[in-house]
């Protein structure tokens, strides 16, 4: 391909890509506005309901309901028997067979004993009259014997479609057995519906969004783009090498002719320059915008602020952002819902949220797994933080920030082999593509056998453009993609009354269908514009989509009375899809009053959740002896009976502003303020539970703090912060609609610096009261939680030498569980909350020669210590405490690192985190090779 021919095609592809992308773009957000757009608040809805007699005047029994359901051919269990009112007859409502979709239905009237089903099409109009306003006469009435659902999992349905002669043409499709709507669409609708299919077309032969097509014309606008860039410098190379010979002759000739000149000259010696600025270590981060939005010195944060650096986690072979609890005091695996798919931390033992490059990234509960594949550290705010981010959990905000574009080309394949079956391969790219665009791209593969066979897969594909048009001006657009592949296993080992049970940490008791697959697709595009000297405008706007199936254990099984026998479990099967936009606009302006230096931040979010969920649960059978080789029954999801929990849609709104203002009072004092007030719209419906609900709530976010610098090397501060968190999950009975959950911090601390601030330490002291959270109640998640939590956190992060890195955290904290039921306030009250350990403590070190012989040779390794955690609320489990440690040996040289991480080197037995009522055992002693070049 010659060089303008491979430009044309580059141009070509790059103008198919814009139109791909936005047509993408633009029918993703009609898809998410649909709710808004085209679906009114009768949608779905009886609008003119027809009334039947009461309840009591049923004249048919239920025993006489299903015995007529089976005279009519219906098989299988019975499922439900419902007597309901509709189109002004009193029905009894049978469903028998597996439930859910597959289930079979009959309809009698209980007054009379008709035999309703299958229904007439006299019957259908009359019940699709009620779903229409005002009394338009039918149009056409047409029967259907396969109807399909606009849903994905739809199946082929018997029913009928009545039409009406009004305004937009509605149409009510019924069921012809149940006589449930199965769709409500008019001219709206049917467009919404198109632009739906639009954005979900079936190019490539398998069910994925437009959306994720992206990667295919971005590879080819890569190609293209290497071969536009690559040939030149081949020919240039190339005429390089002729030149090379000639330039080497007269260098000799120059260097000649020097000597002879050297001879005849004296030398004249130059003065001496000495060069004294402060030292800077990748290993001891300074500055953060996670307390502030702003790009801030972390000594003038009057609050409590982590910063964990890409290269850290590196060190100790991290692959997900579990390598974050090492290293930050305070931060543990959560202790309820807790099952090991996604990512889920507690912060000075309360829930926290996580963000991406500012933005909200999704939720904890039912979330996704967060790896380190494009991360460039990971910033951690202790305790509430909604006067900034808006609805949020009072543990804290843990931001991750990105990997940027380079200023000189980059190519960095890597791979990772090791215990477990452990493969990873991937490769970091980046580099300018002309005077004002830069990329990266960050591409990784990753699988794990894992121990108990728990394996997990991802895929992940994350692009980021900066372009900067003009001075002052930079557009970043960043698109995610990550498949991800993992085995839920919520059972873990069982507690048996106040002790775990006395068999091998590597018995699998989940079942061996257990699975969850996970497809997130995430854009953000940012914008920073700088409007005049020291008003820059922040604009920011995220939309995500997370389609989640999975299926998991979900009760907590307990013991028969002859105490070998695991008796009481169940599975759950679940699908999951969110739809999440946000979008952002912040000022920052600053300026000074007088003797006061403003950083005054304002700003305005809207941001849109939307859910769709529905879960079926199913009775298994026994393991018989869990001692003696436990064998688990079953093997398949044939031949269980599903009953159906809920199948919800859900949404989220929220509408908000907020102010902030850092001053700087002289050199020695900082102050920090910011007020927040949002407008949440919640909803939640059921068609399980046959229950709708919406709740409207105006909540006000503040927090105050005050930093003190006596020198420059210290800083004494203190703070208050309030936060509200607005709660939209799939894991609760009713997912939305629901009081805030609310936090309310207390802190004082001291930051100090050593040694040019080679050596930081961070000393707090806190108290945090926390009401209306969520917590698990059987196998349902609640917000009827209320606790109260205080403790001292110390972190000393530290490079004292060069090549020398030396971390080390440790945290005394307390929680005590102030209300868990709304009907008996005492229970549980004065209890420890789960997964919280009294004391934790962790060390890390490493040394990396710096000269000579064995110049980039190194090794290091640390401890990890965490106390005994309960396991439920009444603190009557309780997993033990455990000690392990980590060793690493490495040698780097400028274009290649060769790593080898040794886990877990004592082989102890721990369990990390909760599992129900069971603990989750930790891996055992288990090695890992790295191997990362660079070009």
């Amino acid at each position: 391909m010659s060089f303008p021919v491979s430009r044309r095609a580059h141009r070509f592809i790059a103008v198919a890509s814009a139109v791909f992308l936005v047509s993408s773009a633009c029918t993703g957000l009609l898809w998410a506005y649909s709710p808004y757009l085209y679906w009114d608040e009768g949608y779905m809805r009886k609008k003119a309901p027809m009334a039947g007699p009461a309840p009591t005047a049923a004249a048919v029994s239920v025993q006489d309901a299903m015995a007529a359901a089976r005279r009519a051919g219906r098989s299988g269990q019975v499922q439900t028997a419902t007597l309901r009112s509709d189109f002004g007859r009193l029905l009894w409502e049978v469903q028998l067979g597996a439930g859910g979709e597959g289930s079979q239905s009959f309809l009698m009237d209980a007054v009379t004993g008709e035999p309703l089903s299958p229904l007439t099409a006299a019957q259908a109009t009359l019940i699709a009259r009620q779903y229409v306003r005002g009394n338009p006469p039918v149009e056409e009435v047409i029967a259907e014997s396969a109807f399909v659902a606009r849903s994905g999992n739809a199946r082929p349905t018997p029913a009928y479609r009545v039409r009406f002669k009004q305004a937009r043409n509605p149409e009510i499709v019924i069921h012809r057995d149940s006589g449930v709507i199965l769709a409500d669409e008019d001219t709206g609708r049917r467009i919404h519906f198109f632009v739906t299919r639009l954005h979900q077309y079936n190019y490539f032969g398998f069910k994925k969004t437009l959306t994720a097509m992206a990667g295919v014309p971005l590879l080819l606008l890569i190609a293209t783009g290497l071969v536009m860039w690559l040939r030149p410098k081949w020919w240039r190379a190339r005429r390089g090498m002729r030149v090379m010979a000639a330039s080497m002759v007269t260098a000799a000739i120059a260097s000649l002719a020097g000597q002879v000149c050297a001879q005849e000259k004296p030398v004249v010696p130059l003065p001496e320059v000495n060069v004294n600025a402060p030292p800077v270590s990748r290993y001891v981060p300074e500055r953060s915008s996670v307390g502030t939005k702003t790009d801030t010195p972390l000594m003038d944060v009057p609050a409590s602020v982590q910063s964990v650096p890409r290269e850290f986690l590196y060190d100790q072979s991290a692959f997900t952002l579990d390598g974050i609890i090492r290293n930050v005091s305070g931060v543990q695996q959560s202790g309820s819902s807790n099952y090991g798919f996604f990512s889920t931390y507690i912060i000075r033992g309360l829930a926290s949220q996580f963000y991406r490059d500012g933005v909200l990234d999704a939720s904890q509960v039912n979330g996704y797994l967060r790896t380190l594949t494009d991360v460039s550290r990971v910033d951690i705010l202790k305790g509430p933080g909604s006067a900034l981010y808006g609805s949020g959990a009072p543990g804290g905000t843990i931001s991750i920030i990105s990997k940027l574009p380079t200023p000189t080309p980059l190519y960095s394949p890597y791979g990772v082999g090791g215990s477990f079956g452990t493969y990873q391969f991937g490769a970091d790219m980046g580099g300018p593509l002309g005077e004002t665009l830069g990329y990266r791209l960050n591409t990784d593969h990753y699988h794990t056998n894992g121990f108990r066979d728990v394996s997990s897969t991802f895929t992940e594909f994350v692009p980021i453009m900066v372009w900067t048009p003009l001075p002052g001006q930079t557009l970043t657009a960043k698109f995610d993609f990550r498949t991800i592949e993992a085995i839920a296993d919520t059972v873990g080992i069982p507690f048996k009354g106040r002790t775990l049970v006395d068999i091998p940490r590597d018995s699998k008791l989940y079942s061996p269908f257990s699975d969850t697959s996970q497809d997130v697709y995430r854009l953000a595009l940012k914008l920073d514009s700088e409007l005049a000297e020291g008003l820059v405008l922040q604009q920011n706007a995220a939309f995500m989509q997370r389609d989640l199936a999975l299926v998991r254990n979900a009760s907590n099984p307990t013991f028969a009375a002859n105490g070998v026998t695991l008796t009481g479990r169940s599975v759950r099967d679940q699908h999951d899809q969110w739809t999440d936009f946000i979008y952002q606009v912040e000022p920052v302006w600053k300026v000074k009053t007088g003797p006061l230096t403003h950083t005054i931040l304002g700003g305005f979010q809207f941001q849109m959740d939307v859910l769709y969920t529905r879960r079926q649960t199913a009775n298994l059978l026994d393991i018989t002896n869990i001692y003696q080789d436990p064998v688990v029954p079953e093997s398949n999801m044939k031949n269980l009976t599903w009953v159906p929990n809920f199948n919800r849609n859900s949404h989220l709104l929220d509408y908000a502003v907020y102010l902030q203002d850092q001053i700087a009072i002289g050199e020695q004092w900082k102050w920090r303020g910011g007020l927040r007030w949002d407008h949440f719209d919640s909803y939640d419906k059921d068609r399980v539970a046959q229950y709708e609900h919406q709740l409207y709530n105006d909540k006000f976010s503040w927090n105050v703090g005050l930093a003190y610098q006596p020198i420059p090397q210290t800083s004494f501060y203190g703070g208050i912060s309030k936060s509200y968190l607005s709660i939209l999950t799939s894991e609760a009975a009713q997912g939305a609609a629901l009081v805030p959950e609310s936090g309310l911090q207390y802190e004082l601390g001291n930051r100090s610096e050593f040694l040019n601030g080679m050596i930081r330490t961070n000393l707090a002291f806190f108290q945090t009261y926390r009401k209306n959270f969520l917590i698990t109640v059987g196998t349902n998640t609640e917000p009827i939680g209320e606790q109260m939590t205080q403790g001292i956190e110390f972190d000393f992060s530290s490079e004292p030498l060069p090549g020398w890195v030396l971390w080390a955290n440790y945290a005394y904290t307390t929680t005590e569980l102030m209300k868990l039921s709304p009907a008996d306030p005492s229970a549980g009250k004065g209890h420890s909350a789960q997964g919280v350990p009294e004391n934790a403590a962790a060390l890390w070190t490493t040394y990396e020669i710096q000269g000579g012989t064995f110049k980039g040779f190194g090794g290091g390794g640390g401890f990890v210590y965490k106390g005994g955690i309960f396991v439920d609320t009444l603190n009557t489990q309780k997993l033990p405490q455990f000690v392990t440690g980590d060793l690493v040996v490495f040698y780097r040289t400028p274009h290649a690192d060769f790593q080898v991480n040794i886990k877990n080197i004592s082989d102890a037995t721990y369990y990390f985190a909760p599992r129900n009522t069971a603990g989750a055992p930790g891996d055992p002693i288990s090695a890992f090779a790295t191997v990362t070049l660079r070009y």
